[in-house]
């Protein structure tokens, strides 16, 4: 999935917030990972990871809710039509 400096809900003129309270900036790689992933698979906050399909590396920066499962949400940053035409898909996260 894919979620922008919007969704994030943040104030006009503020920015939106990581996990552990970075700023997210709209050209960052950011990903927000669904709790099993740190619980089964030890990815963590702040890990670098490569997503298939995409160019960069991707770093860790949120935890979304329990009620997700073996999911990740993209950061878009403010580009809302990125983001919505990215939609939702199935990719291959990789890590060392």
């Amino acid at each position: 999935m894919a979620y922008t400096a919007q969704s994030c809900g943040h104030r006009k003129h503020s920015q939106p917030r990581a996990a552990n309270g970075e700023c997210l900036t709209p050209q960052m790689n950011a990903i927000a990972v669904s709790p099993d992933l740190i619980q089964d698979y030890g990815i963590c906050l702040n890990k670098t990871v490569h997503l298939q399909g995409l160019k960069g590396d991707y770093k860790v920066k949120d935890i979304m809710n329990a009620r997700h499962k073996k999911s990740i949400d993209i950061y878009f940053g403010d580009d809302q039509t990125a983001a919505r035409q990215w939609g939702r898909r199935t990719l291959t996260l990789s890590w060392e």
